[in-house]
């Protein structure tokens, strides 16, 4: 039997329980804290095939078998959702920007390219940073680690700006700018509204891709916030 390596928490109220647990892998022997210690270390178990997961709990740390093939086909899953989701999301809002910068370059396309940003918008970046968001409130949910962390708690709340960002003010101020280009081009008088429009569309369109961008940033680098 292999020699177990903990990591033992900050503080010391408890104590440990060294048993045997059966299990497929082999009979690890396993080291379990009980206490009134709440952090989450890592430790490890080991067999003579190899390592068992072990789930850390505010009342201990209890060994978990290893992660079935199915929980595994869905974390990829999910995984593969949550990217081609994010990169369909950035790349459409990239898409309605230049949509926009060409508008602005030829007055007599105006009425087709902001049709053509909104459809963009409603289309392809409200389904996708709807997905985005589902899939990774899953893959939270589905992993204790997940869970635990800060950054991921943060990722959430970034996503869902975006989401409400696109989804309440940026796609329906691109309707509205759409509508008013229309108006334009057939002679009908839009003062300012069309400027405006355009304006705020511009504007929370670059607040959600910044939100977007900057939870991206935290998936990569995963930062601990504070976090034990």
């Amino acid at each position: 039997m292999k020699a177990v390596h903990l990591e033992r928490p900050r503080r010391t109220h408890g104590f440990f329980i060294f048993t045997g647990i059966p299990c497929q892998r082999g009979f690890p022997c396993c080291a379990v804290w009980f206490g009134a210690d709440s952090s989450h270390k890592r430790s490890w178990t080991h067999s003579g095939r190899g390592a068992t997961r072990v789930m850390h709990t505010p009342h201990g740390h209890l060994p978990q078998q290893p992660a079935s093939p199915a929980y595994s086909t869905m974390q990829r899953t999910l995984k593969f959702i949550h990217i081609a989701t994010s990169a369909a999301f950035l790349g459409s809002l990239a898409a309605a920007a230049a949509l926009a910068v060409a508008a602005a370059r030829d007055p007599a396309q105006l009425p087709a390219l902001r049709g053509a940003i909104a459809w963009v918008l409603w289309r392809v970046s409200v389904p996708a940073v709807l997905l985005l968001w589902v899939s990774g409130a899953l893959a939270m949910l589905s992993r204790q680690a997940y869970m635990d962390a800060r950054w991921v708690w943060v990722k959430l709340v970034a996503g869902s700006m975006a989401a409400a960002v696109v989804m309440v003010i940026a796609a329906p101020a691109a309707d509205l700018a759409a509508d008013l280009a229309r108006r334009a081009a057939t002679g009908q008088p839009v003062g300012a509204a069309l400027a405006a429009a355009l304006a705020r569309e511009a504007l929370w369109t670059g607040v959600a891709a910044a939100t977007g961008l900057a939870a991206m940033a935290l998936g990569v680098w995963r930062p601990r916030l504070g976090g034990r």
